[in-house]
């Protein structure tokens, strides 16, 4: 569950932690200004996410972008790895060296807490902890639906952030990704990116704020990071 990966990445020692949502969403203002769009399976790959459920973790191993170096790019998978099965092939991608922003398995991305009553922000790693205690706190009301991102949650002190006020877009029309909304009576983490199966609805924009601090599963990882 997120609190284990959060262990894990700190394990490592000073400066080390699990990919936080200020990081991630700097990733996305940059992708978008630098391509000019919001539709990144058009622009930059499909991802992979083209693979079958199935039944055990059928993401693809890290590293086949590595030849890229800290180019943006796809490198197409032909043989496809543990187990997965569905299309022939399947496609790895990188932003600026970043390895599968969105597809191949949902990232836990800490330092954010979604509430009824708005959302909950914390920047450093030393100050995260499993309920949003003593975090910065954006009032609002989530909203609960589920469906393609068209308008975003725009909010004066939270103001850099890709996070769905309304679902009634598509793949191809404003975000162009999938929101799975805020569980109402619940405190839910912020998961990004989408997984191996999940179609157009993935993308650098993908949100899943509906688990909680428990939630674990076999399309479930986390990403490291270092903060100097």
């Amino acid at each position: 569950d997120i609190l284990e990966a959060r262990q894990l990445a700190s394990n490592r020692g000073s400066g080390w932690a699990q990919n936080d949502f200020f990081n991630m969403t700097a990733w996305q203002l940059l992708a978008v200004v630098e391509y000019a769009s919001f539709d990144f399976q058009s622009v930059l790959s499909e991802g992979i996410t083209n693979l079958d459920w199935g039944d055990n973790n059928h993401s693809q191993n890290t590293g086949h972008t590595s030849s890229l170096g800290n180019s943006s790019g796809e490198v197409v998978i032909s043989t496809l790895e543990n187990g997965a099965a569905g299309d022939d092939e399947t496609y790895a991608c990188s932003y600026r060296g970043i390895e599968n922003p969105y597809g191949n398995i949902r990232s836990f991305t800490d330092g954010v807490y979604i509430k009824d009553d708005g959302y909950y922000i914390e920047s450093d790693p030393s100050n995260w902890n499993s309920d949003g205690a003593g975090y910065t706190h954006i009032p609002t009301a989530p909203i609960n639906s589920d469906g393609y991102i068209d308008d975003i949650d725009h909010l004066t002190e939270f103001d850099y952030h890709f996070l769905g006020d309304s679902t009634g877009g598509s793949s191809s029309t404003y975000l162009c990704d999938y929101q799975y909304s805020h569980d109402s009576g619940e405190v839910n983490i912020l998961l990004l990116g989408g997984l191996w199966a999940d179609g157009s609805r993935a993308g650098l924009f993908y949100s899943y704020l509906y688990g909680d601090v428990g939630y674990s599963g076999r399309y479930l990882g986390s990403r490291i990071e270092y903060v100097n």
